[in-house]
């Protein structure tokens, strides 16, 4: 079966972006101008607003659950999973010592040491 390619939003956006300042710079407008301009605060001030009553009224219930009740639990998970021998294999001393350039045992031993639980 032949893999579709995936559609990219962020880089159709960052072209989109480019080419609306691209076409500003050719007709010479002013974009500190618009951008400094009372209509232009406004229509911000506006779409603010709305986007909070949106957020507020539609999603903020959904994304507090995903976030108290998936995300959390999911991350508190992992967390939990992690334990002294993870640590031991991302942090070794040599590649502290390559980092930091020559660091002394103790700062070594601080370093990979436990988090408290607290």
């Amino acid at each position: 079966m032949e893999e579709k390619p995936k559609k990219r939003l962020h880089i159709k956006l960052g072209f989109l972006v480019l080419a609306i300042l691209l076409v500003y710079v050719l007709f010479k407008v002013n974009i500190q101008k618009v951008v400094n301009s009372p209509q232009f605060n406004e229509n911000t001030s506006y779409i603010e607003k709305e986007a909070k009553i949106l957020f507020n009224k539609y999603l903020q219930k959904p994304a507090l659950y995903i976030w108290n009740n998936l995300f959390t639990d999911l991350l508190h998970a992992s967390i939990k999973n992690f334990n002294q021998s993870d640590i031991d294999k991302v942090i070794k001393p040599d590649k502290i010592n390559n980092y930091f350039g020559n660091t002394s045992e103790e700062t070594v031993n601080q370093l990979s040491r436990p988090v408290d639980e607290n």
